[in-house]
């Protein structure tokens, strides 16, 4: 789902491929006895109607994502007599969550986002569902699971390492939440370089059940090569690691190109971190894009594009703006290594894993 993050408190995002359907009666959420409140909810995939046109998000609290009691806006460019879902304007969002089930034996679980018009509730599922568009007709048990203070994050989220990650640094190997703007990196390009910028956020145990696209990544030690990691490695699923194998230069031309870890998953060893109750995530900003040395392995700093400054808060850009005011004009920097698009770089993953070759020399 393509977004654009317009500065400010407005997020508005492409609703190609997005489902809308309204809802049948009335889902009453209730946290008076916990933060998760479930309600088993039978899906009619009929009614899922695939969506064009823009929807607006009002953040009124500032953090880059969907919360329940913000706003939202529909424009729908579909034709009309083809979708009775209408323009919604000003609905409110009542809750954040995911559902889960099981579609044609395989289990299945997408964010959705419940909002009311009026009277009238509807479930917003932000990333398709895909699997389920695929059945026209017929209805499904499911579950319906929202949280309190949970949010929905357009774009996937913003590359980042988790704490723990142990950055090389003039002053030896650091952990990533220890380091201080100012502090010296060292960078293969580059040599050392100092930071500009420093950004976390936290997610916590209902935030990665409700968004598990956000769930981190685990890179096992030795699982890019020999040594490579040094240790188990811990990243946000669009965090990119440097790739050197022959098929990429194959593939792409190049020796040398960065692939998000949630694309490595067809590899021994790289796995996503299910088992982490919470997770926070860093980021680190340098004048240019960067590589770094992160427990032993080789990846990127935060790269300034338009994907990560549309996942950061409104907060977090206002500060990188201020700092680099050509951001905020539209000028993006140059990336360090090529950056290869998901399907391609999927594909790169499986041909390695097939052929036995590690990642880096």
């Amino acid at each position: 789902m393509p977004l654009d993050i317009v500065r400010g408190a407005q997020m508005s995002f492409d609703m190609s491929g997005t489902a809308i359907q309204r809802v049948s009666g009335l889902i009453q959420i209730d946290f008076s006895i916990g933060n998760e409140y479930q309600v088993n909810y039978p899906l009619n995939l009929g009614s899922l109607i695939t969506q064009t046109g823009t929807l607006t998000a009002d953040d009124q609290n500032g953090n880059g994502g969907i919360s329940a009691g913000e706003t939202i806006d529909h424009d729908n460019t579909n034709i009309p007599i083809l979708d009775t879902i209408p323009d919604l304007s000003n609905a409110t969002v009542l809750g954040v969550g995911y559902m889960g089930g099981i579609v044609s034996g395989l289990v299945v679980r997408y964010p959705v986002i419940l909002v009311a018009s009026g009277s009238i509730q509807y479930l917003i599922y932000p990333e398709g569902p895909p699997d389920l568009l695929t059945q026209i007709t017929g209805t499904v048990n499911t579950t319906l699971h929202f949280y309190a203070n949970a949010q929905y994050y357009p774009g996937g989220g913003v590359p980042c390492f988790a704490g723990g990650t142990r950055i090389r640094t003039r002053r030896g190997e650091i952990a990533v939440e220890a380091l201080r703007v100012g502090d010296s990196v060292l960078t293969v390009d580059d040599g050392y370089q100092p930071i500009r910028w420093i950004g976390s956020r936290h997610l916590s145990s209902g935030d990665l059940a409700m968004s598990p696209q956000l769930r981190p990544i685990r890179i096992r030690s030795g699982a890019l090569g020999a040594g490579v990691p040094e240790v188990d490695l811990v990243v946000s699923p669009q965090h990119r690691v440097l790739v050197q194998a022959a098929v990429a230069e194959r593939m792409f031309g190049e020796a040398e190109v960065l692939v998000a870890a949630k694309h490595l998953l067809a590899l021994d060893g790289v796995e996503i971190a299910e088992a982490m109750a919470g997770v926070t995530y860093w980021h680190i900003l340098f004048d240019g894009h960067q590589l770094v040395f992160s427990g032993g392995a080789v990846t990127e700093s935060l790269y300034s594009g338009s994907e990560a400054l549309k996942s950061v808060s409104a907060a977090a850009r206002d500060e990188i703006f201020a700092l680099f005011p050509q951001l905020a004009a539209g000028v993006r920097p140059s990336p360090a290594r090529p950056l290869v698009p998901g399907r391609q770089a999927a594909r790169l993953a499986e041909r390695i894993a097939l052929n036995g070759k590690a990642l880096v020399r």
